[in-house]
């Protein structure tokens, strides 16, 4: 598979993987995507990953040597720095593409890092990525880079959602990463569901509304994804029955953010639930909790 691009479910993947499959396709560049994280995928990390990582950093190495033992030698590994102006993005990103390859062969295996970096402006960005895409397309990548934006605004609009005002509404916070994948979040936003409970993320909000509410901080937090799910807090609190928290274990952003949230939560007098996961932690366990909290909601709502 020497002429197949490998994408590595994880991280990014659920960041922005629909611009860059529609930058790819324009280019003619054929891709293969690891599978959705499993068991197996979740040892396969944990195991060779250094001591003290995040499980998403874990989860993200375990699909790059997925894809490496299905025969893949070419990796796409974004260098990650800044997503939004003024603000971060976990330092782990900033030296993904050099600790993937520390776990990978010396010899025959390439992979391709682009930089993005919101803090120098969309234009800069769009400059990095038509360069990228100019080993492949040469003139055809400035093309490709705009209809991969325009694939990118239509997906980002269509996961913007208003929230069932007749349904009770519990607000899921977290990383992307760990919200969108089934396996790492246990399940809890499909029994949410299941309960009959509209599930509200901070990524079915516009931008402007996230921002908006995250002004209410006394200090910028410049971590994009804990300045997104505390904007969501202050934004929907008034709509929300509930808060979960979904942390990944060893995350330092997320160490700090969820006891903002769950102080902030309280003063709000609303109900919150922490959810830590790492590789050992069972979904019976998750199951086990997130049933009293729905529990402990209902008796809310029947007071």
């Amino acid at each position: 598979m020497n002429d197949v691009l490998g994408i590595p479910r994880g991280l990014d993947y659920y960041l922005h993987y629909p611009f860059w499959q529609a930058f790819f396709a324009c280019l003619g560049v054929r891709t293969v995507v690891s599978p959705p994280t499993n068991r197996g995928i979740v040892d396969l990390g944990a195991a060779r990953s250094v001591d003290g990582c995040c499980l998403p950093l874990k989860v993200h190495v375990g699909h790059v040597l997925a894809l490496a033992e299905q025969g893949v030698s070419t990796f796409f590994v974004p260098h990650l720095i800044s997503i939004c102006r003024r603000e971060y993005i976990c330092p782990y990103f900033l030296g993904l593409p050099d600790l993937v390859a520390r776990y990978l062969p010396r010899t025959g295996v390439k992979i391709l890092s682009p930089v993005i970096d919101m803090r120098r402006g969309a234009a800069a960005v769009a400059k990095n990525v038509i360069a990228f895409g100019a080993q492949w397309g040469g003139r055809r990548a400035a093309r490709a880079f705009w209809q991969a934006r325009a694939a990118f605004c239509r997906w980002r609009c269509g996961q913007i959602a208003a929230a069932d005002s007749t349904a009770p509404t519990v607000l899921v916070l977290g990383h992307r990463y760990v919200l969108a994948d089934s396996f790492l979040n246990h399940g809890v936003i499909h029994r949410l569901q299941e309960a009959n409970f509209c599930v509200l993320t901070p990524y079915q909000l516009p931008e402007r509304v996230l921002r908006e509410g995250a002004r209410t901080l006394p200090k910028r937090m410049f971590w994009t994804s804990a300045r997104q799910s505390l904007g969501a807090l202050n934004a929907c609190a008034d709509k929300a029955s509930g808060v979960i928290t979904l942390a990944a274990f060893a995350c330092g952003p997320d160490s700090l953010f969820s006891d903002i949230i769950h102080r902030r939560a309280r003063q709000m007098g609303l109900p919150s639930l922490l959810l830590n996961v790492d590789e050992h932690t069972g979904a019976a366990g998750a199951e086990t909790r997130l049933e009293a909290f729905l529990d402990m909601l209902a008796r809310r709502r029947s007071q």
